[in-house]
Formats: structure tokens, C-alpha cells, sequence
């Protein structure tokens, strides 16, 4: 009986432990959120759902139903849904020092982690099917019980997933790129096909067997941790989060990436090397080296571009496009301070005004760039040669006034 007591009040002290790491990551989380959810984010935000809203409305018009494709777009979106929102295990570097002693007592603490990991999972794939539910009624010709059906069903296989997720944590569980496709992708495909074309009991039950077969496995595995893949996973599980905190702020735990693009070499040579032409190439070879953002400027290009293409009112379509221009506009401008902490370019025999002239002439190559993407875009979603001028004469002149009234305000003393 003192055993069992003594055991009872183990768990509670790691359940505690986890729920003050949950706080300290809500904090954390918090302090980046503000950054990142401010007034212009949540406008552009507000444009760039109403955006989709109307594709996606215009594109469940041209839906006749009964069509080949329509279950395989359905199997797509909810595979890939089903591998976003992995288990968050909130473990630092340190734990393996620390917490190796009281190993055999830390699956409480996964298990809290998994039920807390499980509630982020289910309200994500809530949201998913809550989208996908006009395209599977008008293809499938679901009712709303059908659909409910559905939903448990993806909630059993992300349960399936997360639960593959902890067994990977121990040591004496077969660890492979082949077990995580089977269970992340071809389980779920496959049940997926046989509620599809089959019958959708047969399809939850397959997937309550594989749960079940699972969770045997899970029980027959020894509390040895495999504190190396349980530390690798979060990190990259939070590298990713910081990443997306990094478009917003700086973030100290994201270190630069720098690469080197040959494709970028011939842009690099037309370059005059010159006295005056210094600070073009220095921010023009850092531009395209830069992982971060070179990454996040063809991104926002390419789902500018996607989005004008497919939206077909004339005034959306321009207030996208120049929501587009000022979003890069934006995210290029702070770059101007990217070598402040270097001490030998402070040195250079070349005038503030200079380095400004030069910064410019790169930032106006890549909105100018820019423009011509989102452009072509608006060609192919059929706006009107007059207008895509009017547009064309818009994004210009926002250019003007992000490269000049607005760079010279921010940065020249």
C-alpha cells in the first residue's frame, strides 16, 4: 500500500513538472505572439483569408460531384493534415542529466505531454474537416452524421500517429524511416481508400485494429528512454516554431544559415565591381546567401502569384497585389541593418548616402522582380490589359514610397 502511495506521488510530481514547463512555454510563446499578431499582420491576415474564402467559393461552384478526382484530392488533404501538430515534449537539453535517475517515473510526464499534444492535434483537424466539409458534401454527397463519422475517424488516426510518435521515445522500439512512412502515410492512406471507395465502418474499424495492435506494442516496451532522439525531436520541433517567429522578430535560438546558390552567380557578375557599386553587392551576394530571408522572399512571391491567379475580382486582385508589394517591402527594408555589428564595414571609405543609394537599388530590383510575378499572375487569371496597367502604375509608385520617403524617414538621421 505505501508502495502504491509512494508510486502515485511520483506521477504527480511529474505531471506538476510538466505543467510548469507548459507555463513556461505559453510565456515564451506569448512574448513572440505579440510580435507577430500585430496590427498590420492582422489586416494582411484578414485580406489574405477573405482571398482564399472566394477561391475556395468559386472553386466549390465549378464542383459537379461524382468526379474521379474529388476522392483524391479528399485522401491528399487530410494525409498531409494528419502530419502537422507532432507530440510536443517540452524537453531541454539538460533533462538527460538530470532526469535520467528518475526515468522509469517519466512516462507520466509523457503521457501528460500526449494528452496535451492530442488536444492541439484534435482542434487543428477539427478545423481541417470543418473547411473540407462543403467540398466532401457536394462531392461525396455526405450528410452532417457522415461527416461527424469522418472527423472521428481522423481523430483515431492521429491518435495512431502521436502514439507512434511516443513509442519511437524508447530505446527498444524499432526506429526506421520505413515504420514512420507506413504508420504516418500508408496507414492513413490506406484507411482513408476503404472509407472512400469501401464502406466508412469498415474504414474505422481498420483503424481502431491498428490502434490497438499499437498500443500493445507500446505496453510491452521498458521505460529506457532514448534520451538522444527524445532531445533531437523537440529541437527540431521548436526550430521550426522559432523559425516562423524569426519573419517577425529576431529570435537569439535561430542561427543564420548561409549557403551558397551557383544559379545566383551569373546575377552576382553583373555587377560592376566598382568603388560605388560596394554596398549593391555586398547586400546583393548576402540577399541570396541568407537562408532565412531569400526563403521568406520567393514564399511570399510564389503565394502572391498562386493567389492572384486563381482570385478573380478585379479589386481584390489589386489590393492583393499590393498587399504582396508591401509585405516584402517590409520584410527587406530592416535588412539595411544587417551589417551594424560588423566592425570593418563601419571603415569602408564610402559615404552613409552611398550605402542608402546602394541598398536601394537592390530592394527596388526585387520589388521590381516582384512585380513582374504577380503581373504575369494577374495575366493568367484574366484581368483586363487596362487594368493590370492601373495596377502596374499602383505597384510602382508603392515602390517609390517604400525605397524613398519611407527608407530615407527610418533610417537617415
Amino acid at each position: 500500500m505505501k508502495f502504491i502511495l509512494l508510486w502515485q506521488k511520483r506521477m504527480i510530481i511529474m505531471n506538476n513538472f510538466f505543467k510548469h514547463r507548459l507555463g513556461l512555454h505559453f510565456k515564451e510563446m506569448t512574448r513572440y505572439l505579440k510580435y507577430v499578431f500585430n496590427d498590420f499582420f492582422v489586416i494582411a491576415l484578414m485580406f489574405f483569408i477573405g482571398a482564399l474564402g472566394l477561391v475556395y467559393s468559386n472553386f466549390l461552384k465549378e464542383v459537379v460531384g461524382g468526379l474521379w478526382w474529388e476522392k483524391v484530392v479528399i485522401i491528399l488533404v487530410l494525409v498531409i493534415a494528419l502530419q502537422i501538430c507532432g507530440m510536443a515534449t517540452l524537453i531541454k537539453q539538460p533533462d538527460k542529466v538530470f532526469i535520467a535517475p528518475k526515468e522509469y517515473e517519466f512516462g507520466s510526464y509523457l503521457k501528460s505531454s500526449f494528452y496535451y499534444s492530442l488536444t492541439l492535434a484534435f482542434l487543428f483537424e477539427a478545423l481541417v474537416v470543418f473547411i473540407l466539409m462543403p467540398f466532401v458534401n457536394i462531392s461525396l454527397h455526405w450528410n452532417g452524421i457522415q461527416i461527424i463519422e469522418l472527423f472521428c475517424l481522423i481523430l483515431i488516426l492521429k491518435w495512431l500517429i502521436l502514439k507512434n510518435n511516443w513509442a519511437n521515445f524508447y530505446l527498444d522500439f524499432p526506429k526506421s524511416i520505413f515504420e514512420k512512412v507506413i504508420v504516418n502515410l500508408i496507414i492513413p492512406a490506406i484507411v482513408l481508400i476503404v472509407i472512400l471507395y469501401v464502406n466508412l465502418s469498415v474504414g474505422i474499424a481498420l483503424a481502431l485494429s491498428f490502434s490497438i495492435l499499437l498500443q500493445l506494442a507500446l505496453n510491452r516496451l521498458a521505460n529506457l528512454l532514448d534520451w538522444k532522439y527524445l532531445i533531437d525531436n523537440e529541437e527540431r520541433r521548436m526550430a521550426n516554431i522559432y523559425r516562423f517567429f524569426s519573419l517577425f522578430q529576431d529570435v537569439p535560438e535561430v542561427k543564420p544559415k548561409v549557403k551558397r546558390r551557383r544559379w545566383a552567380s551569373p546575377l552576382l557578375k553583373s555587377v560592376k565591381t566598382i568603388h560605388n557599386n560596394t554596398f549593391t553587392k555586398l547586400y546583393l551576394l548576402t540577399f541570396i546567401r541568407d537562408g532565412e530571408i531569400s526563403s521568406l522572399y520567393f514564399r511570399l512571391i510564389i503565394i502572391g502569384f498562386l493567389v492572384i491567379v486563381f482570385v478573380k475580382n478585379n479589386v481584390l486582385s489589386l489590393c492583393i497585389y499590393d498587399l504582396f508589394i508591401y509585405l516584402v517591402g517590409f520584410q527587406l527594408i530592416p535588412f539595411y541593418k544587417i551589417f551594424d555589428d560588423n566592425v570593418f564595414v563601419h571603415i569602408y571609405p564610402i559615404s552613409e548616402k552611398t550605402r542608402m543609394d546602394n541598398f536601394r537599388i537592390v530592394v527596388r530590383t526585387m520589388l521590381s522582380i516582384e512585380i513582374l510575378v504577380l503581373t504575369i499572375g494577374m495575366l493568367i487569371s484574366g484581368t483586363s490589359i487596362q487594368f493590370i496597367g492601373f495596377a502596374l502604375i499602383v505597384g510602382l509608385f508603392e515602390i517609390y514610397c517604400l525605397t524613398g520617403p519611407y527608407l530615407k524617414s527610418k533610417f537617415e538621421n
